[in-house]
Order: C-alpha cells, then structure tokens, then sequence
C-alpha cells in the first residue's frame, strides 16, 4: 500500500512500545505518488484491492476502541444546521440516525472519510494499489470508511467481494447503521452544497439537487422515513 498526493492526514507518528507507529494530531504531509489506473469496483479484483488498502490504512494507524460516535462529525451532521431548513425530512433522518450511532463505541482509527473507487489508482507493473486525496482525513470509527465504500460500490449487492477490514463480526453487524450515517452524511453534503449555490468541480446547480435526491433515495432504501 502506497499514500499518494498531498493533504491532511493525521499525524506526526508516535511509536508505541511494539514497534508499531501511530498516528495522532493532523498535521500536512506530502506523500508518495503512485502511478497507474484509477479504479472503478466493478470487478472482485479490483474490490480486493480496494478493500486490503483501506483495511492496511485503518490496520496500520492504530485501531482502537474510540469514544462515543456522539463525537464524530458532531460539529456537520447536525439537525439544527441552518442548511438543512429547506430539507426538513432531512433533518428528521439526522436525528433518527444520531440517536441510533451516537451511543456506540466502535474501533476508530485514521479515515480517508472518502473512498470512492477512483481514489485508488493500482499499477498493474508493480501491482502496488495507492490511496490519493486525503484532504478529509481524520481519526473517526472505521465503519464509517467500510460504509463509505459500500456506498460508491453500489451497496452490499454488488460490493459482494468487499472485505470488512480489521473488524470483529459484532461491529461488521452495525454496518447497516453506519450505512444510515454516511447516507445522511451524503445529505448533508448536498443540502450545503445547494445553499450556499457551489459549483465546485464545474457542477451546476441541478447536480447539487440530484445528489440530494440519491441520498434521501438512499436513505429510504436503508429504511429511513424521508417522506
């Protein structure tokens, strides 16, 4: 696994007492760049390799058992954001989803928070798969990241050679949960978006409207009350 571009992650490395280092603050680090293909999930190679590079990211960061989700992106994904006026249903699906998340304690460790299929770019010389663009990156539950990917992956049905990474089966059992999470997250993002009128990445405003719409579809799907 080879980190790829430069951005925020978290860091300096601290050593623990096994050899091992950890990372802790944020901190802006260049990293290596890796040449090759971006990849786009569909085959079960290609989530192979998507799935043992975020899984080494999470494995080698220092998993651990995290605080309350309650302290995950509290400061964003919140029911009361002023974007969300317009949306009520989503800030009812926020509520129904921070009540069920923000109690558990999962294992945390760093996060991408975004790992869409073309942000791994494999060589198929050297057969080396790196990780780019790591502006959002941050210590938070790593069932976020394993849910994230499902999601642009199409969900479970066609993620269906996605590992779960360094999880025991009782958190992969909270998968669902964390699916609502990201879904809502999702919404969130869109709900901004189209409030403050951005068209970052040469969007228009009708983009932004249906990002919003896939993420209430999907959140219905996942058995939220979005009507």
């Amino acid at each position: 696994m080879t980190l790829a571009h430069a951005g925020f992650v978290t860091g300096p490395p601290v050593p623990t007492c096994d050899g091992r280092l950890v990372l802790t603050d944020h901190a802006l680090t260049f990293l290596e760049h890796v040449p090759g293909r971006e990849l786009e999930g569909r085959s079960d190679q290609e989530q192979r390799w998507i799935a043992s590079t975020l899984a080494a990211v999470h494995t080698t960061s220092g998993p651990d058992a995290g605080p309350s989700t309650a302290v995950f992106q509290a400061d964003w994904l919140s029911p009361q954001l002023q974007s969300l006026d317009a949306h009520p249903w989503l800030a009812s699906a926020i509520e129904a989803v921070r009540a069920e998340t923000d109690p558990l304690a999962v294992t945390w460790s760093v996060l991408h928070t975004d790992p869409a299929p073309e942000a791994f770019v494999h060589d198929d010389t050297t057969g080396i798969t790196g990780l780019i663009d790591w502006a959002g990156a941050k210590r938070g539950p790593v069932l976020y990241d394993v849910a994230s990917a499902v999601m642009y992956l199409g969900g479970p049905e066609s993620a269906t050679a996605f590992p779960r990474g360094p999880l025991d089966t009782d958190e992969t059992g909270l998968l669902d949960a964390f699916r609502r999470f990201r879904g809502a997250a999702q919404g969130a993002y869109f709900a901004w978006r189209l409030a403050a009128h951005d068209l970052t990445g040469s969007v228009e405003q009708s983009d932004n409207g249906r990002g919003l719409d896939n993420a209430r579809h999907g959140l219905a799907r996942l058995g939220l009350d979005v009507a």
